[in-house]
C-alpha cells in the first residue's frame, strides 16, 4: 500500500549532508510506490509555539499564529509518515526545528489521537 510521506528537513543547507541523506530516502521511497513532500524549514518563515493552547480546534489551520505553518499542517494531516531530518550540530536550528516542528502540530496530533 502506498504511503504519504512528509519530510521536515531543517538544514540550512541544501546541498549537505542531511539533504543527501533526504534525496537517498526519497529516491527510495518514491521507488517503491510511496509519495514525498519535502519542505526547507530553514527558508520557511516559523515562529515558535507561544503555549497559549489556543490550536486545540479542527480548523483547517489549527495554530493561531499564521506563519509558514499553514502550508504543512494540510500536508501533514493527510500524511501516513512523518520524517524529521536535522544536522547533528551545535546550531540553534536544531534546537528551533525540534521545538517547532514538536510543538506546533501537536495540535493536529491531540486531535487525531483524542
Amino acid at each position: 500500500m502506498s504511503k504519504k510521506i512528509v519530510i521536515l528537513n531543517g538544514s540550512p543547507r541544501r546541498n549537505g549532508n542531511t539533504s543527501a541523506l533526504v534525496k537517498a530516502f526519497t529516491e527510495g521511497a518514491e521507488s517503491a510506490g510511496h509519495t514525498v513532500t519535502e519542505f526547507f524549514l530553514d527558508s520557511m518563515n516559523i515562529h515558535g509555539c507561544k503555549g497559549c493552547f489556543g490550536g486545540h480546534s479542527s480548523k483547517e489551520c489549527p495554530c493561531v499564529q499564521r506563519d509558514d505553518m499553514n502550508k504543512i499542517y494540510p500536508v501533514v494531516r493527510e500524511c501516513d509518515v512523518i520524517v524529521l531530518a536535522s544536522p547533528l550540530l551545535g546550531h540553534p536550528i536544531l534546537r528551533e526545528f525540534f521545538d517547532t516542528e514538536t510543538e506546533r502540530p501537536m495540535s493536529l496530533w491531540m486531535r487525531q489521537r483524542g
